[in-house]
């Protein structure tokens, strides 16, 4: 009998759970959702672990965006309840809550819209949401002490913090790691667990992502995961199912997996500098960390122009936009005034062996890509080739950062005008053609998707590789890190061999595959696109006898992970070089127990003065004042909360892709200019009252919606000679489209204040019910909690902090650190 025999049997007891809730059939907002082979044996898997074994399980998924956390918290409570009873109360009848753990997960909002057989679970199973205060809220509204049902199924929603629940003892906690932003908050979700005497806790996670302890531990836990070589295994003997929403895992064998591709590119003498580069920081690798700034600076600045596909210049303009970013100019700048006089004490050795070598490798490779980088022509070539070889496929490219998503947009549509109208669709989830950064996940792919990556990924990055997000990876690499791209997957089967052989053994499911992630496979190339540092007609990549490349990377990959962890990691220690840009900011230490919370000194922050709530400029905020403050894992703020959420909707998104045209025609206007001021200056010549370039680039960033003035939006588009905004009047009608948006911002910031207090004192009442609708019928009520009134004791002079240290609640203990 095979694994699959186990937990697919072939004849189901009818009064099984599974068979019962096929029988009944179970909808998600009115959409029938069928479980395929992999949903069956996906839940019984977690069912024997719970009911076979006393170990916690990590269950590793293909990366998307998905609710199978939700369905894993609803099947744990029915089965709970079946098994009560039927008069078992140990191991599937087991006592305490049902515990689901995301942020913004939203497991209450999606209960009312599953039903089986017709009926809602939303009272059936007991749901509560955890407020931030400790109580526990049903879905009717009605608000009560969290220990009121020992059997509740409890959602947490990590934007709330990690609130104490005095006398609920967790069952089975089911932890969403997928939605968190960086590890710290899973090591923070487990130790919410352990003060609640979890008896068991299952943690859903990306397949490919670096394990943290303690998921590592084989006494206490088994990690099982869905590997391409598994699911094909399911298709090949239970075959697929239908597309069925979120819930399901159908989508990922609806595309069967296929091995990663490799495209490969010659470009000799930026091979040659980034080898000297790595030697250099493999170096630095083995003396004591941490590095000294200058050091941090040349492995940034590696770390920058080993991501660019474009245009050094257009990087630097989006790079400058974003605050925690950081541009190739400004590191170039600080490592070629670095002497070295920093590198002392156990650093002395390193400045005498390869610090030189280092930075001039560093500065030439900054050089040569300003110049000209290749790169750029090897993307296009191969988005032609993707055009013929999978023209059923829509093609997402992947970035390290949102800045360097926008730079490569624009340096695209530059080099080919035609591709302006595929890039600039409104819904990333189904254009035929988008850059997105690695921050960004999207759904399971239901289609034929192909994702490029531009060099191999990072390890904290990995799982994009085996993603569910697309049905096919390609990617793009030189010589050498195609080299570093079969170590790389090599590896990770070896890992996944010797972890599923041992899950098996402990579940007694031997025996499995023999190959579970298949070695890349070259689909293009290799070819030439650069013949600076070429000596000869030689066209093929000349290999490298005594360095270990494989080495080199792995210690670049871990030097990186202390400088750069790119936009979608927030949990980085602030006080390290990797803490971003410095940014000159204000400490504001609040009540009651001296908390510090930094803010931009440029930039504005959230007060409620008596029932009024408004945004202030940071350097008008003063002792006494009440501010709102982020409870747990976000760092927005509490109107772009709300606005983001507001802007799910589908009505919105149109308006915002009618407005992208407008700012792409102010980006271009910037080009011919040369900087905001001659922006400004043009269009004055042209009868516009706009006084200054930050204005302009106000509305090119979309930090002002758009003009007041609508003739504004014609003048840019006969500066720009840009029809999209001229012909039909086009221009009247993005006017009019900016002013319904500003209506929406303007009624959500007059609601917020009356909601804020009706949450505060826990009585859902109107305003709370008119925000909702402002906001497109979301339950503000959850995103309201994420935020705390805290009053400011004191406000410091301006300081000059980390970027990654802003708008974070540090405790007083880690403001010491800092200042020590």
């Amino acid at each position: 009998m095979t694994y699959l025999d186990a937990l697919v049997p072939a004849a189901p007891d009818p009064q099984d759970l599974l068979e019962r809730l096929h029988a009944l059939g179970i909808r998600d907002g009115g959409q029938p959702v069928v479980p395929g082979p992999l949903d069956e044996a996906t839940l019984n898997l977690v069912g024997h672990v719970i009911t076979t074994t006393d170990r916690n399980l990590s269950l590793e998924l293909p990366r998307g965006r998905h609710d199978i956390a939700v369905m894993l918290g609803v099947h744990l409570q029915l089965m709970r309840l079946v098994a009560r009873r039927q008069g078992h109360f140990s191991r599937a009848g087991f006592g305490g809550a049902v515990a689901v753990i995301g942020l913004n997960t939203n497991l209450t909002e999606r209960l009312r819209a599953i039903k089986v057989d017709r009926v809602s679970l939303s009272e059936a199973l007991c749901a509560r949401r955890i407020r931030a205060d400790g109580t526990v809220v049903d879905l009717r509204g009605t608000v009560g002490p969290a220990d009121e049902r020992a059997d509740a199924l409890l959602y947490l929603n990590t934007s709330l913090g990690w609130p104490a629940l005095p006398g609920v003892h967790v069952g089975v906690a089911v932890i969403d790691r997928t939605s968190f932003r960086n590890s710290e908050t899973l090591t923070r979700a487990l130790a919410w667990c352990e003060r609640h005497g979890a008896d068991r806790i299952i943690v859903v996670s990306h397949l490919g992502e670096p394990p943290q302890p303690p998921l590592t531990d084989g006494a206490h836990w088994i990690r099982w995961a869905w590997t391409p070589g598994l699911r094909s295994d399911v298709v090949h003997e239970l075959g697929d199912g239908p597309i069925c929403g979120p819930l399901s895992t159908n989508p990922l064998l609806d595309q069967p997996p296929r091995s990663v591709g490799a495209a490969v590119y010659i470009a000799p003498e930026l091979s040659q500098l980034r080898r000297t580069c790595l030697r250099g920081i493999a170096a630095a690798r083995r003396v004591n960390p941490p590095f000294p700034r200058c050091v941090a600076d040349a492995v940034q600045l590696v770390n920058l122009l080993g991501a660019l596909w474009g245009r050094v210049e257009t990087a630097n303009v989006w790079a400058a936009a974003e605050p925690r970013g950081t541009t190739i100019h400004t590191l170039v700048r600080q490592v070629r005034q670095a002497t070295g006089e920093e590198l002392r004490g156990p650093w002395a050795a390193f400045r005498e062996t390869h610090w030189a070598d280092l930075r001039a490798a560093a500065l030439r490779l900054a050089e040569l890509l300003t110049e000209y980088n290749p790169r750029l022509d090897m993307l296009l070539g191969l988005l032609d080739w993707a055009a013929a070889a999978r023209p059923d496929a829509r093609v997402v490219i992947r970035t390290n950062s949102r800045a360097g998503a926008g730079a490569l947009v624009r340096d695209l549509t530059d080099q080919r005008p035609s591709l302006e109208a595929p890039l600039g669709h409104g819904d990333p989830t189904s254009a035929r053609l988008a850059v997105l950064p690695y921050s960004d996940r999207l759904p399971w792919a239901c289609a034929p998707a192909l994702e490029i990556h531009l060099g191999v990924p990072a390890p904290w990055r990995r799982s994009a590789l085996l993603s569910g997000e697309a049905s096919e990876h390609l990617v793009v690499v030189d010589a050498d890190e195609q080299r570093w791209l079969t170590t790389v997957l090599t590896g990770m089967n070896d890992e996944w061999t010797a972890r599923l052989e041992r899950a098996a053994q402990t579940l007694d499911l031997l025996p499995l595959p023999a190959q579970h992630i298949p070695a890349p496979q070259v689909v293009y190339g290799p070819i030439g696109i650069d013949d600076r540092g070429v000596d000869s007609d030689e066209t093929t990549p000349v290999p490298m006898p005594g360095i270990d490349l494989d080495r080199l990377f792995a210690a670049f990959s871990s030097a990186v992970s202390q400088v750069d962890r790119g936009d979608e990691d927030d949990g980085r220690d602030p006080t390290t070089p990797a803490g971003g840009r410095p940014m000159l900011a204000r400490a504001l230490t609040l009540e009651p127990d001296g908390a510090e919370y930094w803010l931009p000194t440029d930039g504005r922050a959230e007060i409620v003065a008596g029932s009024r709530y408004s945004r202030v400029a940071v350097p008008d905020i003063t002792a006494g004042m009440s501010v709102l403050i982020p409870r747990g894992e976000s760092r927005d703020e509490l109107y772009h909360r709300l606005l983001h959420a507001a802007h799910q909707d589908v009505d919105v998104m149109a308006v915002q892709l009618m407005l992208r045209r407008f700012r792409l025609a102010m980006h271009e206007l910037y080009d011919r200019c040369g900087s905001w001021t001659e922006v400004a200056r043009a269009l004055r010549h042209r009868g516009s009252s706009v006084q200054s370039g930050s204005t302009c680039a106000a509305w090119a960033s979309g930090e002002v919606i758009a003009p007041e003035d609508i003739n504004d939006i014609r003048r840019v588009g006969r500066l720009t000679w840009d029809e999209n905004l001229l012909i039909d009047r086009t221009w009247e009608r993005i006017g009019a489209i900016a002013e319904e948006l500003r209506r929406l911002h303007r009624s959500l910031g007059r609601l917020l204040s009356a909601a804020i207090g009706e949450v505060a004192a826990g009585r859902p009442g109107p305003n709370l019910d008119q925000l909702s609708q402002v906001c497109g019928g979301i339950d503000t009520t959850e995103i309201l909690e994420e935020f705390e009134v805290r009053q400011v004791r004191t406000v410091s002079a301006p300081t000059t902090v980390p970027s990654s240290q802003l708008r974070r609640l540090l405790t007083p203990a880690a403001g010491a650190r800092r200042s020590a």
